[in-house]
């Protein structure tokens, strides 16, 4: 009986400690998660908040491999394309894989999936397993040393139907995520989810001030400022920037006879051609007042700075435009160029050559290309 009553005040006491130690662990961790909730509220920018979310779980949450999962915004994407995304953050086993990884939301993948269906995925992978699930898609680099994959979409809004980023935890060691690291992370996620909403609606603000409202190309403001960040970059490493200059010939003719909306649609049509004949992520495109469009191209010759201005001449010239009438709209675009090269600092004086360039190629018969030069122009010849 006394031995009876020892282990029964033995186990009392061991359950109390077991929950006791348990409780304070929740709360410490519920401390840090409170404390990041200050740390999401004092940045208002789209990255600071992805890299708050990579921290919290690399400092809190046990893993082998981490990837933070991100939508591209839906407010620049055309109503007829489908949703796409990419691996923002990336650490641990095989990350070189992952980084900047793209998808779809129809990728066959894990993370995808909790993603489009914003629900968290579990998975626990047998060792004897000898077939793959893809966690972004097919292409990927298979690994078969995880046993475990935990997925936490993190949503803008509740109940919406799909999430704009997700978390996903993978272990080699099955039962590592338990139900308390779940929890913990839905929480973490209700709180990133509407930080990041914070964060995505003031860079709207910005985009807006910035932006043009028809194309979402820079403006003429936002251009000059582009443009003289970028001339620092390019005095301390030495290189040439290319700024062109473009006019969409005969507009006001479009306009007379077609209307002003599809006018709008040319524009648009036009900024989507000049886009697709740049580097996306390193040159500058802006729409610089009604039809006319600058171009700065980063770290270009005079010959690249001509075969890129050739490229946006033919890409417009091929553009077909459906005006509900016998015969299709084409349209045709005049630019001057001018190489911005390290000694010369001025960027306003460049766009004003740039221009200068542009009003000779006019003048010489419209739909070509025509480098400024202070003694003689360099004329590329007319299309025929």
């Amino acid at each position: 009986q006394a031995l009876t009553y020892i282990a029964s005040n033995l186990y009392t006491l061991t359950f109390k400690s077991f929950a006791s130690t348990k409780n304070y662990i929740a709360q410490q961790q519920f401390s840090v998660l409170y404390n990041y909730q200050h740390k999401f509220f004092q940045t208002m920018s789209v990255k600071d908040i992805y890299r708050q979310i990579f921290e919290y779980i690399k400092e809190n949450i046990p893993f082998d491999r981490m990837m933070l999962l991100a939508l591209d915004r839906q407010d620049n994407l055309p109503a007829h394309k489908e949703r796409e995304g990419r691996v923002v953050c990336v650490d641990g086993i095989d990350s070189e894989q992952f980084s900047g990884k793209k998808f779809t939301l129809s990728d066959k993948g894990l993370a995808v999936l909790a993603l489009l269906k914003n629900r968290p995925v579990e998975r626990v992978f047998s060792s004897s397993m000898n077939q793959y699930v893809p966690r972004i898609d097919s292409k990927e680099k298979y690994n078969m040393d995880f046993r475990q994959l935990f997925v936490m979409p993190v949503a803008t809004e509740n109940n919406a139907e799909q999430a704009e980023l997700a978390i996903c935890l993978e272990s080699r060691t099955p039962g590592r995520y338990t139900e308390h690291e779940m929890e913990l992370l839905k929480a973490f996620a209700g709180v990133a989810g509407f930080a990041y909403a914070r964060a995505c609606q003031f860079e709207q603000g910005k985009d807006l001030a910035s932006r043009d409202g028809l194309t979402g190309l820079i403006n003429h403001r936002t251009l000059h400022e582009t443009l003289r960040t970028e001339k620092v970059r390019a005095n301390r490493q030495q290189y040439n920037i290319g700024v062109l200059m473009m006019d969409i010939d005969h507009f006001k003719n479009v306009n007379d006879t077609y209307g002003h909306p599809i006018g709008d649609v040319v524009i648009k049509g036009i900024a989507g051609a000049i886009s697709g004949e740049i580097r996306k992520d390193i040159d500058i495109v802006a729409r610089y007042g009604g039809e006319e469009f600058v171009v700065g191209l980063v770290e270009t010759t005079a010959e690249g700075m001509i075969e890129t201005a050739e490229r946006i001449r033919k890409a417009v010239q091929k553009l077909v435009f459906d005006v509900k009438q016998a015969d299709p709209l084409r349209v045709t675009v005049s630019i001057g160029a001018f190489l911005v090269t390290p000694e010369f600092h001025d960027m306003k004086k460049a766009v004003n050559n740039a221009d200068q360039a542009l009003y000779r190629a006019k003048e010489g018969g419209r739909n070509q290309v025509i480098r400024f030069e202070e003694e003689s122009p360099d004329v590329a010849a007319p299309a025929t």
